[in-house]
């Protein structure tokens, strides 16, 4: 059976939160969610946040056209060589400068300096946790749901 992986991001890429803020946010939810483990991890530069096995198919967010897999993997790869400093991609589709970001991918994927980690959590996420994830960091985060 496969291990799923709540990945806690914070929606802007470059947004940043102290060590303290993301162990204390690891502490809130050691103590309202059950799972196998729940860690943080602090990169300190944009890093790719995936889906694992989850990813089906990526769409530009502007014309709404499929994204052929070679051709993201590339643009990803250009970005990479950069540090995802830069996150603008040119879309084959419409001709758009586009946000690697705001790819609409499926399931989501993100980009962030920071992610909490909750391996095979029994429930769902709550507002109230969310919400309150949201007060603890000081941002808007989401969830990305990761098969491994």
């Amino acid at each position: 059976m496969a291990d799923m992986v709540y990945k806690i991001i914070a929606c802007e890429p470059d947004f940043e939160i102290t060590q303290v803020m993301l162990e204390d946010a690891v502490k809130y939810l050691r103590g309202c969610v059950r799972a196998d483990s729940i860690e943080a991890r602090y990169h300190g530069k944009v890093t790719f946040v995936d889906c694992g096995g989850n990813l089906e198919s990526i769409t530009c967010p502007c014309c709404k056209a499929e994204l052929a897999f070679d051709w993201w993997g590339e643009a990803m790869e250009q970005s990479a060589k950069k540090s995802f400093e830069d996150l603008y991609v040119m879309v084959p589709c419409c001709g758009r400068e586009i946000n690697l970001n705001e790819l609409e991918y499926d399931f989501p994927c993100g980009f962030g300096r920071w992610v909490i980690e909750v391996l095979n959590p029994q429930g769902e996420f709550t507002a109230e946790i969310m919400q309150e994830l949201e007060k603890m960091s000081g941002g808007e985060v989401k969830v990305i749901l990761g098969r491994y």
